[in-house]
């Protein structure tokens, strides 16, 4: 779960796409502003640690550049 600060500064679009190319394994949800990410965990081609770590890459290229 990203807390709302994270969540409201990611470009959403950007974000579901690449995870959605990564692996259709990732469900996403929204509650109370913040975003949940799940991956299932069976059927994967490789250790989940990997999506994951890939995840987080996403995660960090789809935040918004901070306004000064």
């Amino acid at each position: 779960t990203l807390d709302k600060n994270i969540t409201n500064n990611l470009d959403g679009e950007k974000l579901f796409s690449e995870v959605s190319d990564l692996s259709r394994m990732f469900r996403f949800s929204m509650k109370f502003g913040s975003l949940t990410i799940i991956l299932d965990t069976v059927k994967l081609d490789k250790h989940f640690i990997y999506y994951l770590l890939d995840l987080l890459k996403i995660i960090n290229d789809s935040l918004k550049p901070k306004s000064s």
